[in-house]
C-alpha cells in the first residue's frame, strides 16, 4: 500500500509538473472533435493516423474542469485533463493485485503490485493524456476475461470478453495482438478435459456474443460513423488493405470506416510505405527498420537497478524449476509476454519508445514475482530494502519520470549516446526552458544551432541524440561530452576554439561540387567577400535559391540569419540532411579550393548575410528554377549519380 500511495503521489505530481508532451495535443484534438462534432476522419492531420477514442475520457475531464472550476487554459487545466490516465494507473495496480492473486498467489501478487507501483515508466505514462497506460490496463483485463470465459464458458463471460476486446481496439491498434494472446488461453489451460457437446455449444455461443460485443463497442466508441461503407469508397494506404479492396470492392464494412483507416494508416507509416519515417536510434547507431535488441536495452536501462536484479533472479528460479512450463498460469503469462516482445522486437519498425511495450511490464513483474515468492517469505527485509532503493533511485526524477534511467547508467550527461526519443525527452520540459536560459545567461539563438559554435551551445535531447536529423550533430555526439544538462531534456556543450577548428575540419569541410558547373553556368560572378554582405533581402517563404560560390584558394563561408528561417546545404542532399538555420544563428562551411554550390529553402520570410572570416570567396545567389529542383531532387532520391 505504501508503494501504491507513492505511485499515486508521484503520478499526480508529474501530471501537474510536466509540460505538454509531443503526442498529447494530437490525441486531445482528435478525440475532442469526435466527442463534440462526431468527426473521426484522419487525413486532415498526419498526426491523427493512430489516435483512438479512449482519450475522449481526458477531453471530458478537461471540459468538466472548465465548466465547474472556470479553468480556461494552462497547467491546471492540463492537470485535470490528465486525471483519467492517473485513474487508469490506479486501476492497473488494483488489477495486477486482484488478477495476480488468482494467477500466481497472494504473496506474489503483493510483490508484482509493488514492482509496478515503483516502476518509473508506468508512473511517467500514467501522468499523460496518452493511451499507453490505458492499453496496459485493458490488455490485462482482456487476458483475465479470456481465462474466465475459457474456464467456465457462458454468454455473460463471452460478452465481458468481447467488450474488453473492443475497448482494446478503441485504445490501440496493436490490440490485434490480444487475439492470439487470448487464444493462448486454450493452449495454456492445463490438462482439463475438453467440453462436452453442451459445453461446446455454450463456448461457441459465447464466442459469437464476444464478437458481437467487440464490434458494437468499437462502433459505439466511433459513434457508428460510416459503418457499412463499401471497401471501394475508402482510400487505403497499406498494401494489405489495398489488396483486400481489389479482392472485394463491394464488401461493406461492419466497423466504422475511420477505425479501419486508423489501422491502415498506422500500418502504412510503420511499414514506411511513403519512405523511411522512423529512424530508430539506439546505442549511438541508426536502424531504418528497427533492431531486435531495442526493447531489451531499454528494459535494462529504464528499470530500477535492484528491481531489475530481483526480476532477473525470479526469472532464473522459474526456468531452473521449470515452473514456467509446468504451471498453466505461468505458461499463459510467459506466452503473452513473449508475443508482444517478439512482435515489437522483430517485426515492428517504429521503435520510438519503451511505451510501445508498456503493456508487457505488468506481465513481466507477475511472472518474476512467482519466482521470488519463496525468497520473499524467507527474507522480507531484503525486499523492503529493494523497494526503498527504488524510491530513492526515482526521487531525482519526481515530476520528470519520463527521463528516468537507473543508477547503473552513469554519467547521466551521456545518456543521449545510448537511448533516445520519448525514452528520455518527449517535450515535457519545453515550458521550463525560458527560465533556464535566463538562469545560465543564454538567449534562444544559442539553442539548437545548426552545428556547435565556440562558446556554450544548448541542444534539445532529440537533436543531440540523433532522433531528429541523425547526422546533423554526429561529430559532437562522438567527440564532445556535455558540460551539464537541464532536466535531462537539454544538453549544454562548451566548445573552445581548438574544438571548433576540429569540427570545421572534420565535419564541415566541403569539396568542390561537380554540380557547380551544371547549376552555376551562366551565373554572373559575385564580388569577393571579406566582410558581411547582404543576402536574400526578405526572401519569401517557400522560395528556393541556388548559391554559387567560387573559392580559388579555399575559404570559410558563414551565413548569418537576420530574420526568418530555412534549410541550407548541398543540393544533392534531401532537406532532412541540410542545416536548419533561424534568426540569430549562423552556419559555417570550410570550403576547399574550387567551385561550390549550395541550395537554400526559405521556410519563413528570410534575410541574412554572408561572411568570409578566412580566405576569400565570391558568392552569387539566384532563384531556383524548376529544372534545378528536378535535377537536385532526382539526385537526392538516387535517380542520378
Amino acid at each position: 500500500m505504501a508503494a501504491v500511495l507513492f505511485a499515486i503521489g508521484a503520478t499526480l505530481w508529474s501530471a501537474y509538473e510536466q509540460g505538454i508532451t509531443v503526442d498529447e495535443p494530437a490525441h486531445l484534438r482528435w478525440s475532442r472533435r469526435l466527442l463534440e462534432e462526431a468527426v473521426s476522419e484522419r487525413r486532415s492531420d498526419p498526426e491523427f493516423n493512430s489516435k483512438t477514442p479512449i482519450t475522449m475520457l481526458n477531453v471530458a475531464a478537461g471540459k468538466v474542469a472548465q465548466r465547474l472550476l472556470g479553468l480556461d487554459e494552462g497547467r491546471a487545466l492540463l492537470f485535470w485533463t490528465r486525471l483519467p490516465t492517473v485513474c487508469a494507473l490506479v486501476a492497473l495496480l488494483a488489477a495486477v493485485f486482484l488478477i495476480g492473486r488468482t494467477w500466481v498467489g497472494e504473496r506474489a501478487a503483493h510483490l508484482a503490485t509493488t514492482a509496478c507501483a515503483l516502476d518509473p515508466n508506468l508512473i511517467a505514462h500514467g501522468s499523460l493524456a496518452t493511451v499507453d497506460v490505458y492499453y496496459a490496463l485493458v490488455s490485462l483485463l482482456v487476458l483475465a476475461a479470456a481465462c474466465r470465459f475459457v474456464r467456465a464458458p457462458s454468454l455473460g463471460r463471452g460478452a465481458a470478453f468481447g467488450l474488453g476486446l473492443g475497448l482494446g481496439f478503441c485504445t490501440k491498434f496493436t490490440a490485434f495482438l490480444l487475439l492470439p494472446g487470448a487464444a493462448l488461453t486454450f493452449l495454456a489451460a492445463g490438462d482439463r478435459p475438453g467440453p462436452d457437446r453442451r459445453g461446446a455449444s455454450v463456448l461457441a455461443g459465447g464466442l459469437a456474443v464476444a464478437v458481437a460485443a467487440a464490434v458494437l463497442s468499437v462502433g459505439a466508441a466511433y459513434r457508428f460513423i460510416q459503418v457499412g461503407l463499401p471497401l471501394a469508397e475508402v482510400r487505403w494506404e497499406s498494401p494489405l488493405m489495398e489488396r483486400l479492396r481489389q479482392v472485394a470492392p463491394e464488401l461493406r464494412l461492419p466497423l466504422p470506416a475511420d477505425f479501419l483507416t486508423g489501422f491502415d494508416l498506422s500500418l502504412a507509416d510503420e511499414r514506411n510505405v511513403h519512405g523511411p519515417a522512423w529512424p530508430v536510434v539506439i546505442l549511438g547507431h541508426m536502424h531504418p527498420h528497427g533492431v531486435w535488441y531495442y526493447f531489451l536495452v531499454l528494459w535494462l536501462m529504464k528499470t530500477p537497478a535492484l528491481v531489475l536484479l530481483a526480476q532477473m533472479w525470479g526469472y532464473g528460479q522459474l526456468v531452473r524449476t521449470r515452473a514456467v512450463i509446468r504451471v498453466p498460469a505461468l505458461r499463459f503469462l510467459a506466452l503473452n509476454l513473449l508475443l508482444p516482445l517478439s512482435y515489437f522486437s522483430f517485426v515492428f519498425h517504429a521503435q520510438t519508445g519503451y511505451r510501445y511495450l508498456l503493456m508487457a511490464v505488468p506481465l513481466g513483474y507477475l511472472i518474476a514475482a512467482a519466482g521470488l515468492e519463496s525468497a520473499a517469505q524467507r527474507k522480507p527485509v531484503a525486499f523492503v530494502a529493494i523497494a526503498l532503493a527504488a524510491v530513492v533511485e526515482s526521487a531525482p526524477y519526481l515530476g520528470n519520470h519520463l527521463a528516468f534511467t537507473n543508477v547503473a547508467i552513469q554519467p547521466k550527461e551521456r545518456v543521449f549516446r545510448w537511448i533516445t526519443d520519448s525514452n528520455v525527452d518527449w517535450g515535457q520540459n519545453r515550458d521550463k526552458l525560458p527560465a533556464y536560459l535566463t538562469k545560465v545567461g543564454l538567449d534562444t539563438a544559442h539553442v539548437d544551432p545548426p552545428h556547435a559554435l565556440p562558446g556554450r551551445n544548448l541542444l534539445r535531447f532529440e537533436l543531440a541524440s540523433g532522433t531528429l536529423r541523425f547526422y546533423l550533430h554526429a561529430w559532437l555526439r562522438e567527440h564532445i561530452d556535455p558540460a551539464g544538462h537541464f532536466r535531462h531534456s537539454y544538453l549544454l556543450f562548451d566548445i573552445d576554439h581548438a574544438q571548433f577548428e576540429r569540427l570545421l575540419d572534420e565535419a564541415r569541410r566541403m569539396a568542390p561540387s561537380p554540380l557547380a558547373r551544371q547549376l552555376c553556368s551562366g551565373t554572373e560572378a559575385g564580388e569577393g567577400l571579406r566582410a558581411a554582405t547582404s543576402l536574400f533581402a526578405r526572401a519569401d517563404a517557400g522560395t528556393g535559391w541556388v548559391v554559387c560560390v567560387s573559392a580559388p584558394d579555399g575559404a570559410d563561408l558563414v551565413l548569418r540569419a537576420i530574420e526568418g528561417n530555412g534549410f541550407l546545404g548541398r543540393p544533392e542532399l534531401s532537406r532532412q540532411l541540410r542545416d536548419p538555420i533561424r534568426a540569430g544563428q549562423q552556419a559555417w562551411y570550410r570550403l576547399e579550393p574550387g567551385s561550390h554550390v549550395l541550395a537554400f529553402r526559405v521556410r519563413s520570410r528570410f534575410s541574412g548575410a554572408w561572411e568570409v572570416p578566412r580566405g576569400s570567396a565570391s558568392v552569387r545567389v539566384r532563384p531556383e528554377t524548376q529544372s534545378d529542383a528536378t535535377l537536385t531532387s532526382s539526385i537526392a532520391s538516387g535517380g542520378l549519380e
